[in-house]
């Protein structure tokens, strides 16, 4: 993976080795690593001499890069981020995979909130636990790296490669990405029907509800402009409007 460093005359180049599994060391990887940088450096040499594309440029240039660096890819998770006036935040207490500035801003708005309320200083331990008290739940949602991950980003086989690839090759091209926002945008719908349901089994569908419902599947639709699936969409939304005629609405306009 290449990608641009503020210095315009250079680029940043990474090499990555995955394992198979999750919790899985190379033991020829970790014997480089702790003899130095010479040693890693020759190692990196040998795994990836023959890796085509622009290995041989990106290896050259690790050669005579002043920067060079290898670690470990590895999640930390602490038991606790607090100790008395003392506090660990960002990356250095939950990072984990694609949320990280998410995290960073809703944690630093919750700590603010909580430092708030102090009257004096002595104050400070205490709004320091209130605020892993609160954050805390919210990072456990998204502690969990997702799942096949590395390993699905990284394959080990040049047909695992060609595959990974073809893959988004076919989500770009199709714009079927485009799909999976619409989900995301609509998912909110699903919650709240979900929800109404669950508190009142036996309720009819409320007219907003159902036309909650109705939106969720024209914008599938429109989006998929019906060739993705096999669905009826015109007898789905028929069906919907018979199932509900107490809402008194018409979904087939969305």
């Amino acid at each position: 993976m290449l990608r641009p460093h503020r210095n315009t005359s250079t680029m940043g180049a990474y090499l990555c080795i995955t394992m198979p599994a999750r919790g899985q060391r190379d033991s020829v990887v970790e014997d480089a690593m702790d003899k130095g940088t010479e040693d890693t450096k020759r190692m990196l040499h040998k795994y990836f001499e023959n890796a085509g594309w622009e290995a041989k440029r990106i290896l050259d240039g690790m050669d005579h890069a002043e920067d060079f660096y290898i670690s470990r890819a590895a999640q930390v998770k602490l038991p606790k981020w607090t100790n008395g006036r003392a506090l660990v935040l960002g990356d250095a207490a939950f990072a984990t995979f694609g949320v990280g500035t998410s995290l960073a801003i809703e944690s630093a708005y919750i700590l603010a909130g909580e430092l708030s309320k102090i009257q004096s200083r002595n104050d400070i331990p205490q709004a320091l636990e209130n605020y892993e008290k609160v954050f805390r739940p919210v990072y456990a949602k998204m502690e969990e790296l997702p799942p096949g991950f590395p390993q699905l980003a990284f394959p080990q086989t040049a047909w695992g490669i060609r595959i990974r690839d073809s893959v988004l090759w076919l989500v770009s091209k199709t714009k079927m990405y485009k799909v999976f926002q619409e989900f995301k945008k609509n998912l909110q719908c699903v919650v709240n029907l979900a929800r109404r349901l669950a508190e009142d089994p036996n309720c009819q569908m409320k007219a907003d509800s159902a036309k909650e419902f109705g939106h969720m599947i024209n914008a599938v639709r429109q989006v998929t402009k019906g060739n993705v699936t096999n669905i009826d969409y015109n007898k789905l939304l028929q069906n919907v409007n018979t199932m509900y005629t107490e809402a008194n609405i018409n979904l087939s306009n969305g």
